[in-house]
């Protein structure tokens, strides 16, 4: 049950040999307690990826290309999970694209990436631009997202924390983490991605400790050169105010 967990994390907290299964396990109550709202529709699909996650490697030392399949559904699941919980209507998908987003304006396909280290991020970009190309944008009247999870770039031991005086301090950090990379290779994804995809969603998502150990996951929408991006703007506005609690922060920029 989702309060049990809530409540042995809260217990455990100072406990963890490393920050990684305290991270996961977070991340997973974040999902099944917002599972309600992305259930309609979704029943099927749910049961078959839960299966993918529950596979997860417990040391983070032993997640491989091999073995990252958990990992990578349950970032899936956070973000539509983020997503429906903010209102929109969300579809899991089976292969391309992970998500297909409705914000009753228009509707996103979403692809993601999760990196393990900062030179292998163009070439994750590249890879979700050729998938949404492929399968999921064409002749439809959509625009297609890439969601990028940056998490393992900046801790692949899973043994750092982010230590703050106030959760605001510890996620103003994260922010600034993320629209450093984000600058870092902006000129290169303004060239690689095309009008259909006017933006990225850069997820950060780790242990933080202010007085004690906890979750705090930021998400960052970086907008790109094209057009159509201050209407993605727009369409996701709800993202910005769907939660404001002292363990998590969401900003789109």
């Amino acid at each position: 049950k989702s309060d049990e967990l809530e409540d042995f994390l809260k217990e455990n907290a100072m406990r963890w040999k490393t920050s990684f299964t305290f991270v996961q396990l977070s991340e997973m109550l974040y999902v099944l307690k917002r599972l309600k709202y992305l259930e309609a529709g979704n029943e099927g699909i749910l049961k078959r990826k839960f299966k993918d996650v529950i596979k997860i490697p417990l040391l983070v030392a032993n997640e491989s290309t091999d073995s990252n399949l958990g990992r990578n559904t349950l970032f899936e699941l956070r973000l539509a999970a983020k997503c429906a919980f903010a209102g929109y209507k969300v579809n899991l998908m089976e292969n391309h694209p992970d998500i297909l987003l409705d914000t009753g304006n228009r509707k996103y396909a979403i692809e993601c990436k999760r990196i393990y280290k900062p030179d292998t991020f163009l070439r994750n970009i590249k890879e979700a631009k050729d998938q949404l190309l492929e399968n999921s944008l064409g002749k439809l009247a959509r625009r297609g997202l890439i969601a990028v999870s940056v998490t393992r770039a900046f801790n692949s031991g899973g043994t750092k924390k982010l230590v703050g005086k106030t959760a605001q301090s510890v996620a103003t950090s994260a922010g600034d983490e993320l629209g450093n990379l984000y600058k870092t290779y902006e000129t290169e994804i303004n060239q690689i991605l095309p009008y259909q995809i006017p933006g990225i969603l850069l997820d950060f998502s780790d242990i933080a400790e202010v007085e004690m150990p906890y979750w705090v996951q930021q998400l960052l929408f970086a907008k790109l050169a094209n057009n159509g991006s201050n209407r993605v703007l727009r369409d996701l506005d709800a993202l910005t105010n769907c939660e404001r609690q002292a363990i998590e922060s969401s900003t789109i920029q």
